[in-house]
């Protein structure tokens, strides 16, 4: 089951974005989930982070992102000013365990998977140290076998992180919870190494860590060899070898979308069984009202993203006839196979047992025309020119039969406004490339009785074996708030 998924939601770990602007980027930065750590803390100790974050500098709201990266000279400034009024040296402990309360691993989803799929943890860890660029590429990690023990060394690029007592604290910290969900939750690690000055009660450091010396030349976890190779009870080869592939491709992470992110954290969580709006924002760092507003920014909703969600593993677990359809029921997050099949029938049109049916004998393309008739986005294909050449029966929804479509010209279907945004999606068959802008936009398409409804819009090129464009596939959902609509054509 996840090995089907980690290829759709393994780009989580591009979340970790560098700054465009090379100024910007010589500057040291914290990953924004760090700041929901001591915020987290701050918060329970009664501290006004709001005002904490106002004083130091940051940016509003970007810090509450998991995968942001944030200024460090403010990020700094905001882990002191916590430090400073909550007069506690151990304040990173403290964050560290209000972070996991609230969002859970400060690791990434695929560092997560990759490292449970591992044969032992000390391979696991050696893994995340040749990795971690994928989580952070600020930071550098070591691993080396002394003896009988396991060394795991940690540090930043810049000088100055690495000088910040309660940020190297946290990320100790957050590693020690890391594998106590594996070794158990009274587990210690052999020691642990600090580069900072010993804080004048040591007691906090070691109740949570065991062992600990302070003023060593570096920061970092020891581990007997005997935890080390212990067995990972989820090793998985096939897994193990899906990631590697994906890091292999990528050095470092880039930009990604943040709607896509956000469906991949819903399928992620529709796949472990928790999946909700709560979860949701705890995942990101934020509360649910800021998901809400991001998602209709996008024009779109959490029951949208779930629902999509839940397709997707439907229909790539239908064609599985051994499969109860109380277990995949299950799968997709529905209590009961009647609920279950209420939704199923008003997605598809069809109950699950007749779509399980169709699907044991039916061609590929039999199956996707099937699916395409029944969906509930419009969809149209149209040629160079842009003339129709295919329709779904969804262009119901706007009042056409399909037959009528095919042969009408895209550009009489649209807003004149944005007959400019459709000229720009043709030029891909003269080989331009799309733009984000042109090839997710929102159009105001002409329903039969000459009003316009708003829907998104979304493109893929289909090209022959010569690499020329055969069709486009214009993919149209409506949105949730609808524009004005514009009567025989006029303009307002």
């Amino acid at each position: 089951m996840a090995l089907m998924h980690l290829r759709k939601y393994l780009h989580l770990a591009k979340s970790q974005v560098s700054p465009a602007d090379p100024a910007e980027a010589a500057k040291p930065h914290v990953r924004g989930v760090v700041l929901i750590a001591f915020s987290q803390a701050a918060m329970s100790l009664g501290l006004d982070w709001e005002a904490i974050a106002a004083q130091s500098g940051l940016p509003p709201e970007t810090y509450l992102d998991t995968g942001v990266s944030v200024p460090g000279d403010a990020a700094l400034r905001a882990i002191n000013l916590v430090a400073a009024l909550s007069g506690r040296e151990d304040i990173g402990i403290r964050a560290a365990l209000a972070s996991k309360a609230v969002i859970g691993s400060f690791l990434v989803a695929p560092l997560r998977i990759a490292l449970r799929a591992q044969p032992t943890l000390g391979a696991g860890i050696r893994f995340l140290a040749k990795h971690i660029a994928l989580q952070d590429p600020g930071q550098v990690h070591e691993v080396h076998e002394v003896g009988q023990l396991l060394v795991w060394k940690r540090r930043f690029t810049r000088p100055e992180l690495n000088r910040n007592p309660h940020l190297m604290t946290v990320l100790q910290a957050a590693s020690v919870l890391f594998l106590r969900d594996i070794l158990g939750a009274d587990w210690r690690p052999h020691l642990t190494c600090f580069s900072r000055t010993a804080p004048e009660d040591i007691g906090p450091f070691q109740a949570f860590f065991g062992k600990v010396e302070f003023g060593c030349e570096g920061d970092s976890l020891v581990l007997d060899r005997a935890d080390a190779n212990l067995s990972l009870p989820h090793a998985n080869p096939e897994v193990l070898k899906t990631i590697e592939e994906f890091v292999t491709a990528r050095g470092r992470p880039d930009q990604s979308d943040p709607l896509e992110d956000l469906q991949d954290v819903v399928l992620r969580l529709l796949i472990e069984g928790d999946c909700s709006l709560q979860r949701l924002a705890a995942e990101q760092g934020v509360d649910p009202r800021t998901i809400h507003r991001r998602l209709k920014a996008h024009g779109t909703t959490f029951s949208d993203l779930l629902d999509r969600a839940r397709r997707s593993l439907v229909e790539s677990q239908m064609g599985r006839a051994d499969q109860p359809l109380s277990e995949l029921a299950a799968i997709v997050g529905f209590s009961s196979v009647s609920t279950f099949s209420r939704w199923f029938h008003d997605a598809y049109g069809m109950t699950a047992s007749e779509y399980r049916r169709l699907g044991a004998s039916a061609t590929d393309q039999e199956r996707a025309k099937a699916l395409m008739d029944r969906a509930i986005d419009v969809v149209l294909g149209v040629d160079r020119a842009g003339r129709v050449r295919f329709c779904n029966q969804a262009v119901q929804r706007l009042g056409f039969d399909a037959g009528r479509l095919i042969g009408a010209n895209l550009r009489d279907l649209v807003h004149p406004d944005a007959v400019i945004s459709i000229q720009s999606l043709l030029r891909i068959g003269q080989g331009a490339e799309p733009s984000n802008a042109a090839a997710h936009l929102g159009l105001q398409v002409r329903r039969a009785d000459g009003t316009y409804q708003a829907f998104g819009c979304h493109t893929a090129p289909i090209f022959d074996r010569e690499g020329r464009l055969r069709e486009l596939l214009i993919v149209l959902r409506q949105q949730p708030e609808t524009c004005p609509a514009h009567v025989d054509g006029s303009r307002h």
